[in-house]
């Protein structure tokens, strides 16, 4: 062959622009080696050679990726490429380079030219590493936009550039507006709206923030604006909130728009509400912005307290106060539950199966459909410890407009691809995601603020749950890692996802400043082979929770307590007689005995000395009478009544605790202190079938005393 033909048809293929361009003669297997990039010289590919063919097969090895070896090897025979030359002009495969060590993804394209007198093949070779490796991050970002973007009720998708804007809407709540769905003016757009759709009081200061100089200030470095107003919807405001993030590269920005009518009055209502009970303030806040219900449970009793914000749950007639929490509820689950999720409501509200998830995890939660009016709506149950240790706290939430709103987007979302830039723009609801891989366990993390900056966490590797497992004991609570560890586990995620559409764990991160509280929020994306993990900071929220324990706590011992000598009270008192008689009516009694007291000379001291000087008297008599029964509750019952209810050691040592008393009282009348009548009487098994015959028994002896101590 001669220089003059060969030249052309390298010339010919370099038009195409590629990095290197190789000659050869189908016949012999002689080819010429032609390239413009310098950087490929370190591969140490020959220039010229005898055999092309067998030169590839002992370099393959050495400069292409192990995994595409035997693809390459399969084509770049001679037979193999007349093969296929005979179907197709042209041969195109993409395959990965090894370059300074690292995989580098390059396209080879193959074209035959038999005419005239030579009978030759022209490979060229491109770098399309680039193209390649942002193909791939776009379907990653797909991925999580299908299974993040339902939090919002509209989104304006803007290039920055043009002002070109278009909107993607999960709900027709705002179709009423007539705004349009796509333009090319965004900010003027938007101001000429608002006077339109903008409640009159709002217009003013929407114009004035919202505009593109402010927008873009405000959401440089991550930083994302936000701004709550009202609409005009059929003549009535309805509050929202945007919130605008500009994309990683800047070039666009994701304006969010959400209806958030409901929470700001359900706050405003619960905040006049809680004016009238001031013990209630921080009670009510949280359930404003938490929880629709929320239960008190005595764990050692099964005694429970209900409170509600909200009217839609109001339709059960469930009890709002009890002494059977557990029984009460699974009772109630036949009633008001779906009947697909009533079996696993129903094991879910087992106390020993209840306490012992507990113990395992801290927290316990769970989504279900209750039965609503005229159809049925999503709701989650959160179960954690008061503080004592022997309450629970059970929260109970109406989630069906986010479950409503989340299938909506999803929908939506897989009929656009635009999403793709969105992902990584509406993560910042969460602090941190993690997109894992269940099949090869590779991992990306993508981040929306520096919260967790310090931790030194690496943002991608191939082996999450050995990592995960790795930076506990670094950078987990010691208290919280045990139970991190038991979770964070491939088998366990998989096993416990297979019944839940989410899992949610609450443990403390060791922050520079102390320990804070995060959230780990864990769901399958849409193709079922990725995990999406959101960890959040969630410390204000839940050090808020701890409040409202407290609170509870303070609210259910005022309840109980009487306000003068600090015993417990009449409606004390009337439980533990409920309680009493319950254990009668099932033959599951224990012994216990009555002791009812009247402290004399009340009415004589109020009148001469006043009631000051009687409200010490009581005082003295509640403290002589809690003295003597030392190991057993003391109720007021009355402006001078006392009731002693003794089980136990106190029982066993009643008669001599008794003479001990009456011991006390005469030495007091010889002094002219506190005098107590008082009469004994205990519960006879086979005599006594009500709690009220023993007192009225001990009522009787306490009136002969009473005279006694007159004579």
């Amino acid at each position: 062959m001669n220089s003059n033909s060969i030249i052309s048809h390298v010339a010919m293929a370099l038009m195409i622009d590629y990095s290197s361009v190789y000659y050869i003669d189908v016949e012999t297997s002689h080819y010429q080696c032609y390239s413009t990039n310098q950087g490929y010289k370190n591969l140490e590919l020959q220039a010229s050679g005898e055999d092309f063919f067998a030169d590839c097969r002992r370099d393959i090895r050495l400069v292409i990726h192990p995994d595409d070896w035997d693809m390459v090897s399969e084509l770049l025979t001679r037979d193999t490429l007349l093969q296929k030359f005979r179907d197709n002009d042209t041969i195109s495969v993409v395959y990965r380079l090894m370059i300074d060590g690292k995989p580098v993804y390059h396209t080879m394209r193959i074209m035959h030219n038999a005419s005239g007198e030579e009978d030759c093949i022209i490979l060229g070779v491109l770098n399309v590493d680039k193209t390649v490796r942002t193909e791939m991050a776009t379907k990653t970002y797909n991925a999580i936009a299908k299974t993040l973007a339902n939090r919002y009720a509209t989104i304006y998708y803007v290039d920055l550039a043009t002002e070109h804007y278009v909107e993607y809407s999960a709900t027709n709540a705002y179709k009423d507006l007539e705004v349009p769905p796509e333009g090319d003016d965004f900010f003027n757009e938007s101001r000429k709206n608002s006077l339109r759709v903008v409640h009159p009081e709002d217009q003013q200061i929407l114009i004035q923030k919202f505009t593109r100089k402010n927008i873009l200030a405000k959401t440089e470095n991550g930083r994302r604006f936000q701004l709550e107003y009202r609409l005009m919807l059929n003549g009535e405001a309805h509050y929202v909130r945007l919130i605008a993030v500009q994309t990683d590269n800047r070039e666009n920005l994701i304006v969010a728009v959400d209806n958030i009518d409901e929470e700001v009055k359900n706050q405003n209502e619960l905040k006049a509400m809680s004016k009238k009970n001031q013990v209630f303030t921080h009670i009510a806040e949280s359930l404003a912005n938490q929880y629709g219900m929320i239960y008190y449970i005595d764990t050692e009793t099964d005694e429970y307290i209900e409170f509600v914000s909200t009217d839609e749950y109001k339709e059960f007639n469930i009890s709002p106060t009890g002494s059977d929490f557990f029984g009460t509820s699974q009772r109630n689950v036949s009633m008001i539950a779906r009947p697909e999720d009533r079996e696993r409501l129903f094991d879910a509200l087992d106390k020993r199966t209840m306490l012992q998830k507990l113990q395992e995890n801290g927290s316990f939660s769970m989504t279900y459909q209750l039965m609503m009016g005229e159809g049925s709506g999503y709701t989650w149950m959160t179960v954690f410890w008061a503080n004592d240790h022997k309450h629970l706290i059970m929260g109970v939430m109406n989630i069906d407009n986010e479950i409503q709103r989340e299938n909506a987007m999803k929908k939506m979302i897989e009929e656009n691809a635009i999403f793709s830039q969105i992902a990584e723009s509406l993560a910042n609801q969460y602090d941190t995601i993690y997109y894992v891989d269940m099949l090869t366990d590779h991992y990306v993390e993508f981040t929306s603020t520096d919260v967790y900056k310090n931790l030194a966490i690496q943002p991608a590797g191939d082996d999450f749950f050995r990592i995960s497992l790795e930076n506990t004991d670094r950078v987990i609570h010691p208290e919280d890692r045990e139970a991190f560890k038991r979770i964070i586990t491939k088998p366990t995620l998989i096993q416990t996802l297979a019944g839940k559409h989410m899992i949610f764990h609450t443990y403390r991160v060791m922050m520079p400043d102390g320990p804070q509280y995060a959230r780990m929020s864990i769901i399958w994306a849409n193709d079922n082979k990725h995990l999406i993990i959101g960890v959040m900071n969630v410390d204000q929220e839940v050090r808020r929770e701890q409040k409202v324990q407290q609170e509870l706590q303070v609210a259910n011992v005022k309840a109980y307590r009487d306000e003068l000598t600090g015993v417990k009270n009449k409606a004390a008192y009337k439980e533990m007689e409920a309680k009493l008689q319950g254990q009668i009516d099932g033959n599951e009694i224990q012994r216990f005995a009555i002791l009812v007291c009247d402290v004399n000379g009340l009415k004589t001291i109020n009148d001469n000395l006043g009631h000051i000087e009687g409200d010490a008297y009581i005082r003295s008599a509640s403290s002589l009478i809690c003295h003597i029964w030392a190991h057993s509750p003391v109720y007021r019952v009355g402006g001078d009544e006392f009731v002693v209810v003794m089980t136990g050691e106190d029982y066993e040592h009643r008669y001599q605790l008794h003479r001990q008393m009456e011991a006390q009282v005469k030495e007091n009348q010889k002094n002219g202190k506190v005098v107590i009548a008082s009469g004994l009487s205990e519960f006879v098994l086979g005599m006594d079938i009500a709690v009220t015959q023993v007192f009225e028994r001990a009522d009787g002896l306490m009136y002969e005393n009473k005279a006694l101590l007159k004579q």
